[in-house]
């Protein structure tokens, strides 16, 4: 309940033909906002995209030293001054496999997303959830379970809809940012104690654009300092 499902639009990348050469009419920038430092875990599997990008050209480069909405808004001018088409935010502390970009370009969808586990401050609160937050509920308040991403993939769906989420591994079409308001990211907290976090922020400029956001139920990433059960096995720590 409260969660829609997609079906799978795959995607073709096509080429055009000048002078005899061919040339990739999708390029991905790889963006990662950070305070300081990346993970070399993180590095290691931002190369491995890079050797298994099919069909589409891919660079890569980082905003340091800023808040993180800050960081997340000259990530995206960065992308436009390489000449991207996508933006792929890449957060310092995920892990993922090297076909994951792959799987997230098959989609002809505007914002697509991978997923991990949510990063919660207190040991003692045990729930399993993840990043993502599901349609129809108010504020943000409730996340999808990595037990329902299994359960919407056995069922046959690589795509889900979702209310919003966090940025740590996304895809998103460059061209949307020309129809939205800036900023596109910002960081509210409200006189009650509450937050509305960058990323959900953008969600919220998102769904005033009727432009739907996705997860690919197949790209589970890790969160490094974070346990999590199945999905990629790799690095993850108390």
């Amino acid at each position: 309940p409260g969660r829609q499902k997609e079906v799978c639009q795959w995607h073709v990348c096509y080429y055009s033909i000048i002078d005899g050469r061919r040339i990739m009419d999708k390029k991905v920038i790889v963006m990662t906002p950070c305070l300081e430092n990346i993970y070399v875990d993180t590095q290691k599997c931002i190369w491995d995209l890079w050797k298994g990008a099919d069909g589409y050209d891919i660079d890569y480069d980082f905003i340091r030293g800023h808040s993180v909405d800050r960081a997340r808004n000259l990530c995206v001018r960065q992308a436009m001054r390489l000449g991207g088409t996508h933006i792929l935010f890449v957060d310092n502390d995920m892990t993922f496999g090297p076909d994951y970009l792959n799987k997230l370009m098959e989609h002809d969808v505007e914002v697509v997303m991978g997923y991990y586990d949510h990063r919660n401050p207190d040991p003692h609160d045990t729930r399993e959830r993840t990043n993502l937050c599901k349609l129809g509920i108010v504020n943000y308040t409730e996340q999808i379970t990595p037990a329902e991403m299994d359960e919407a993939r056995e069922e046959g769906y690589d795509l889900v809809q979702v209310k919003g989420g966090g940025l740590g591994f996304c895809l998103i079409d460059l061209r949307i940012f020309s129809g939205l308001p800036y900023p596109w990211f910002d960081f509210h907290e409200y006189s009650d104690g509450n937050v509305l976090s960058e990323d959900l922020f953008f969600a919220e400029r998102c769904k005033y654009a009727d432009i739907p956001i996705y997860a690919d139920t197949r790209c589970y990433c890790g969160h490094i300092f974070r346990k999590r059960h199945g999905g990629y096995d790799t690095v993850h720590q108390d």
